[in-house]
């Protein structure tokens, strides 16, 4: 039987009578034992796997991390950053955690929270310590 064609030779969806007096393979036979099935409930639901995070984990970079994966740590552990620690009565919509010493390490005691004129003005300039190709801190000793 070949499937059927319009006029420009091509297929059309859904024509011919491939299935007409053949039974469809079911399903059901062979999900019947896998559990992937609607409904299952894997044992490690809702539980973290910590055997893989931080340190063990096979990408972890230590302190080679990128600017913005090195933020995103920050952020992960200190939380959002809500006020601005120069001046408590700078007001934002947004506030950054902004490194104190300038060399990007993942040390919690080395970052502060402020306001944008605050980092722009206050922090150190970041100029000439960045790759420009992949946003990488370049390690200056």
């Amino acid at each position: 039987m070949q499937p059927e064609r319009n006029s420009k030779g091509q297929f059309i969806k859904g024509g011919g009578n491939y299935w007409k007096g053949k039974k469809r393979p079911e399903i059901q036979k062979w999900l019947k034992n896998v559990q992937f099935q609607k409904g299952h409930i894997p044992f490690n639901a809702g539980k973290p796997y910590l055997q893989i995070r931080g340190k063990n984990h096979h990408k972890w970079k230590g302190d080679e991390v990128g600017y913005g994966a090195l933020h995103n740590w920050v952020e992960l552990r200190l939380g959002k950053a809500r006020f601005c620690a120069n001046d408590k009565n700078h007001t934002s919509s947004v506030y950054y955690w902004a490194n104190i010493s300038g060399e990007y390490k993942r040390d919690l005691n080395d970052w502060d929270s402020l306001c944008p004129s605050c980092n722009k003005m206050d922090g150190i300039s970041t100029k000439g310590i960045f790759d420009k190709k992949r946003h990488r801190i370049r390690r200056v000793n």
